[in-house]
């Protein structure tokens, strides 16, 4: 915003409409299907010239909100790709149906629980479906944007309530190099 003041030049916002669910965040490559682009004049140099650096941020802030969902439900356009739901346990964590967290596995398009084996599908439309081989018919959610959701709320009444560990990995390896060459042993809890 300051800088938008001290230019004085037209502000242009380009938002990209599918862009989330051609290639979302836990994916590690993109999915086929149609994003739409759109331009709008935000900010003109005569409205600069008159705004506050606050109302020139909350107009930058308005001008680049965008719901991928919401522009879902409107367009419902098909992302194809390969095991879709693959690598999701990288953004959701914790079962909604048994309350854990860090039992979360994705294969293909089945996204499960290994504890209580409550399981859903994703689609190629980026929602949830009830999975055949799940533990309950129930669809606690319909799309990763809305487990999400619950699962930070989750979370944080978890920290608030909780002396006990929330998250573990057991498995993890911690070593520092020096200089940029790699440490051959890993580090003593002393070293931390």
């Amino acid at each position: 915003a300051k800088l938008v003041k001290t230019l004085g030049i037209p502000v242009v916002a380009v938002l990209l409409k599918g862009a989330y669910l051609s290639c979302p965040r836990w994916a590690d490559r993109s999915r086929k299907g149609r994003i739409d682009i759109s331009y709008k004049l935000l900010l003109n140099p005569r409205e600069i010239a008159e705004m506050s650096v606050e109302e020139i941020y909350e107009q930058l802030k308005a001008g680049l909100d965008h719901n991928e969902y919401a522009w879902q439900e409107k367009n419902m356009v098909s992302f194809r790709g390969p095991r879709p739901a693959e690598r999701l346990e990288l953004m959701l964590f914790a079962c909604p149906h048994c309350q854990t967290n860090g039992t979360m596995i994705s294969k293909n398009n089945r996204f499960f629980c290994n504890k209580c084996n409550y399981a859903v599908s994703y689609n190629s439309y980026g929602y949830f479906e009830i999975d055949p081989l799940s533990s309950t018919p129930e669809k606690h959610f319909e799309s990763p944007k809305q487990w999400n959701e619950w699962q930070l709320s989750f979370l944080e009444e978890l920290i608030n309530g909780s002396s006990e560990t929330i998250l573990q990995d057991e498995r993890v390896v911690l070593s520092k190099g020096i200089g940029g060459e790699k440490r051959k042993e890993p580090l003593k809890v002393e070293e931390l």
